[in-house]
Protein backbone atom coordinates (compact mmCIF):
# COMPACT_ATOMS: atom_id res chain seq x y z
CA UNK A 1 0.00 0.00 0.00
CA UNK A 2 1.38 3.77 -0.69
CA UNK A 3 2.13 5.85 2.08
CA UNK A 4 -1.46 7.56 1.19
CA UNK A 5 -2.70 4.98 3.07
CA UNK A 6 -6.07 3.30 2.55
CA UNK A 7 -8.17 5.79 3.20
CA UNK A 8 -6.86 8.53 0.65
CA UNK A 9 -6.97 5.99 -1.48
CA UNK A 10 -10.38 5.58 -0.82
CA UNK A 11 -11.43 9.09 -0.71
CA UNK A 12 -13.64 9.65 -3.29
CA UNK A 13 -15.68 6.52 -2.61
CA UNK A 14 -19.24 6.36 -0.92
CA UNK A 15 -19.09 4.09 1.87
CA UNK A 16 -21.84 2.31 0.73
CA UNK A 17 -19.76 1.81 -3.00
CA UNK A 18 -16.74 0.79 -1.52
CA UNK A 19 -16.58 -2.97 -3.54
CA UNK A 20 -15.04 -5.56 -2.23
CA UNK A 21 -12.32 -6.38 -4.70
CA UNK A 22 -11.21 -2.22 -3.96
CA UNK A 23 -10.88 -3.30 -0.05
CA UNK A 24 -8.99 -6.71 -0.93
CA UNK A 25 -6.57 -4.51 -3.32
CA UNK A 26 -5.88 -1.69 -0.50
CA UNK A 27 -5.44 -4.95 2.20
CA UNK A 28 -3.33 -7.51 -0.21
CA UNK A 29 -0.01 -5.82 -0.41
CA UNK A 30 -0.27 -5.27 3.76
CA UNK A 31 1.99 -7.30 5.54
CA UNK A 32 1.72 -8.09 9.14
CA UNK A 33 4.07 -6.64 11.04
CA UNK A 34 3.87 -4.29 13.69
CA UNK A 35 5.48 -1.34 11.55
CA UNK A 36 1.85 -2.15 9.54
CA UNK A 37 -0.41 -2.09 12.45
CA UNK A 38 -2.03 1.49 11.58
CA UNK A 39 -2.76 0.33 7.86
CA UNK A 40 -4.66 -2.98 9.45
CA UNK A 41 -6.33 -0.70 12.01
CA UNK A 42 -7.31 1.19 8.84
CA UNK A 43 -8.57 -1.90 6.38
CA UNK A 44 -10.52 -3.48 9.74
CA UNK A 45 -11.87 -0.04 10.95
CA UNK A 46 -12.93 0.40 6.41
CA UNK A 47 -14.30 -3.04 6.49
CA UNK A 48 -16.63 -3.40 10.10
CA UNK A 49 -17.90 0.68 8.79
CA UNK A 50 -18.76 -1.07 5.50
CA UNK A 51 -20.57 -4.41 7.34
CA UNK A 52 -18.25 -6.67 6.18
CA UNK A 53 -18.03 -8.66 9.69
CA UNK A 54 -19.28 -11.80 8.82
CA UNK A 55 -22.78 -10.70 9.24
CA UNK A 56 -25.32 -10.22 6.68
CA UNK A 57 -24.94 -6.95 5.32
CA UNK A 58 -27.64 -4.60 5.40
CA UNK A 59 -29.86 -4.31 2.42
CA UNK A 60 -27.75 -7.06 0.20
CA UNK A 61 -30.80 -9.73 -0.10
CA UNK A 62 -31.36 -10.75 -3.44
CA UNK A 63 -33.71 -12.87 -4.55
CA UNK A 64 -32.81 -14.15 -8.81
CA UNK A 65 -33.62 -16.86 -11.06
CA UNK A 66 -31.75 -18.87 -13.39
CA UNK A 67 -33.78 -21.33 -16.37
CA UNK A 68 -32.28 -24.69 -16.87
CA UNK A 69 -33.27 -25.34 -20.75
CA UNK A 70 -32.15 -29.16 -20.64
CA UNK A 71 -30.48 -31.72 -18.23
CA UNK A 72 -26.88 -31.04 -19.70
CA UNK A 73 -27.25 -27.41 -18.61
CA UNK A 74 -25.62 -27.08 -14.67
CA UNK A 75 -26.50 -23.56 -12.77
CA UNK A 76 -24.20 -22.66 -10.49
CA UNK A 77 -24.60 -19.81 -7.82
CA UNK A 78 -21.21 -18.14 -7.67
CA UNK A 79 -20.18 -15.14 -5.70
CA UNK A 80 -18.84 -12.04 -7.78
CA UNK A 81 -14.87 -11.99 -6.60
CA UNK A 82 -14.42 -10.49 -3.24
CA UNK A 83 -17.83 -11.21 -2.16
CA UNK A 84 -19.08 -14.42 0.25
CA UNK A 85 -22.81 -15.04 0.15
CA UNK A 86 -25.23 -17.01 2.82
CA UNK A 87 -27.98 -18.88 0.26
CA UNK A 88 -31.06 -19.15 2.49
CA UNK A 89 -33.22 -20.94 0.12
CA UNK A 90 -33.24 -22.57 -3.31
CA UNK A 91 -36.60 -24.01 -5.07
CA UNK A 92 -37.04 -24.95 -8.60
CA UNK A 93 -40.13 -24.66 -10.82
CA UNK A 94 -40.56 -27.35 -13.76
CA UNK A 95 -42.26 -27.18 -17.06
CA UNK A 96 -44.44 -29.56 -18.38
CA UNK A 97 -43.30 -31.74 -15.81
CA UNK A 98 -45.61 -35.55 -16.45
CA UNK A 99 -43.49 -37.15 -13.49
CA UNK A 100 -41.15 -37.55 -10.80
CA UNK A 101 -37.66 -35.64 -11.61
CA UNK A 102 -34.78 -35.22 -9.45
CA UNK A 103 -32.24 -32.43 -7.96
CA UNK A 104 -28.67 -32.51 -7.10
CA UNK A 105 -26.73 -30.29 -4.84
CA UNK A 106 -23.05 -30.08 -5.18
CA UNK A 107 -20.13 -27.52 -3.28
CA UNK A 108 -17.31 -27.41 -6.10
CA UNK A 109 -14.37 -25.58 -6.62
CA UNK A 110 -14.85 -26.04 -10.65
CA UNK A 111 -13.18 -29.20 -10.16
CA UNK A 112 -13.77 -31.06 -7.54
CA UNK A 113 -17.62 -31.68 -6.65
CA UNK A 114 -18.47 -32.55 -2.92
CA UNK A 115 -22.38 -33.88 -3.11
CA UNK A 116 -24.53 -32.46 -0.59
CA UNK A 117 -27.41 -33.82 -0.99
CA UNK A 118 -30.11 -35.21 -3.93
CA UNK A 119 -33.97 -35.48 -3.76
CA UNK A 120 -36.83 -36.51 -5.94
CA UNK A 121 -40.31 -35.17 -6.82
CA UNK A 122 -43.41 -34.69 -8.81
CA UNK A 123 -44.39 -31.87 -8.31
CA UNK A 124 -44.48 -28.73 -10.72
CA UNK A 125 -43.03 -26.02 -7.72
CA UNK A 126 -40.32 -28.14 -5.70
CA UNK A 127 -39.30 -26.63 -2.17
CA UNK A 128 -36.18 -28.45 -1.72
CA UNK A 129 -34.42 -29.58 1.33
CA UNK A 130 -37.47 -29.46 3.65
CA UNK A 131 -37.10 -33.26 5.51
CA UNK A 132 -35.39 -33.34 8.50
CA UNK A 133 -32.90 -36.15 7.68
CA UNK A 134 -31.64 -33.96 4.67
CA UNK A 135 -29.64 -30.85 3.98
CA UNK A 136 -30.63 -27.22 5.49
CA UNK A 137 -29.82 -23.99 4.31
CA UNK A 138 -28.74 -21.57 5.30
CA UNK A 139 -25.25 -22.52 3.18
CA UNK A 140 -22.16 -19.88 2.98
CA UNK A 141 -20.42 -20.13 -0.78
CA UNK A 142 -17.64 -17.64 -1.96
CA UNK A 143 -16.07 -17.29 -5.64
CA UNK A 144 -13.69 -19.96 -4.56
CA UNK A 145 -16.34 -22.58 -3.32
CA UNK A 146 -19.60 -22.19 -4.49
CA UNK A 147 -22.88 -24.18 -5.30
CA UNK A 148 -23.51 -26.55 -8.28
CA UNK A 149 -27.11 -27.66 -9.08
CA UNK A 150 -29.00 -29.26 -11.65
CA UNK A 151 -32.05 -31.61 -12.35
CA UNK A 152 -32.26 -34.92 -14.43
CA UNK A 153 -35.18 -33.04 -16.29
CA UNK A 154 -36.65 -36.77 -17.40
CA UNK A 155 -40.43 -36.04 -16.65
CA UNK A 156 -40.32 -32.20 -17.39
CA UNK A 157 -39.66 -29.97 -20.20
CA UNK A 158 -37.43 -27.32 -18.64
CA UNK A 159 -37.06 -26.15 -15.00
CA UNK A 160 -36.69 -22.30 -13.46
CA UNK A 161 -34.04 -22.56 -10.21
CA UNK A 162 -34.98 -19.72 -7.84
CA UNK A 163 -32.74 -19.14 -4.75
CA UNK A 164 -32.44 -16.39 -2.08
CA UNK A 165 -29.48 -15.72 -0.86
CA UNK A 166 -27.18 -12.48 1.55
CA UNK A 167 -24.02 -10.87 1.21
CA UNK A 168 -22.20 -11.55 3.85
CA UNK A 169 -19.22 -9.98 2.49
Amino acid sequence: MSEEGAFDQLKTVALSEVSAEQIKTQQDPIRLSKRNKEALSDINLINQASFRTGQPMPDTGVVTTQNQPDDSTIIYVRPNPGEVWQIVGVSVTMTNSTGTNSFYFYITDGTTNVYIGATSNGSTNVQLFPGDSEFKFPLVVSRDMYLRINSNLDNADSCLWKYAYIRLR
